[in-house]
């Protein structure tokens, strides 16, 4: 518990093969999702309590290499990789103050964020807020997977929401 109060690091990754498990990047205080890059050799790492998403290089023999890290300012939970453009589509929390208080208690309604990140992989990733909610319609949005001009939206304990983005995305 004095971790989470404290907000001391306490959450790592692991790689796990044939029986054994190797720590391969740790320090964060809650490592909350984890993708791979379309070809695998990118590594992709959100940090939930620093509203960030870590991106780290996978070398031959599975170990991670810091990159750098995509700043979000909000709290990020887990991610969808656009196996075509490579983008991240994030589920993210706009105040986890909010989504404490809805955990506690489910009738406390909390927002919702879906970031998309373009070229995760390049020197600027450039991020975009693709859905956003104040809580009036979908609580603790956990992940965005986009497929097709369809944006699917998960929650923690809520429900679904399916979107049409009629937008033009590179």
């Amino acid at each position: 518990m004095a971790e989470t109060w404290f907000l001391l690091p306490w959450s790592n990754v692991v790689y796990y093969s044939g029986g054994e498990a190797t720590v391969v990047a740790d320090g964060f205080v809650y490592a909350n999702g984890i993708s791979l890059s379309p070809k695998g050799k990118l590594v992709y790492v959100a940090d939930f309590t620093n509203g960030v998403v870590n991106v780290y290089q996978r070398n031959s023999d599975n170990t991670l290499t810091f990159s750098r890290d995509i700043s979000l300012h909000s709290s990020v939970h887990k991610m969808f990789v656009d196996p075509v453009s490579g983008d991240l589509w994030v589920g993210a929390h706009p105040s986890a103050f909010h989504l404490a208080e809805h955990l506690r208690d489910a009738s406390h309604p909390c927002g919702s964020q879906v970031l998309r990140i373009e070229d995760p992989a390049g020197e600027n990733p450039s991020v975009t807020e693709m859905y956003s909610d104040d809580g009036r319609w979908l609580w603790g949005s956990s992940i965005g997977c986009f497929h097709k001009k369809q944006l699917l939206i998960g929650t923690i304990n809520h429900k679904l929401m399916l979107c049409t983005v009629d937008l033009p995305l590179k």
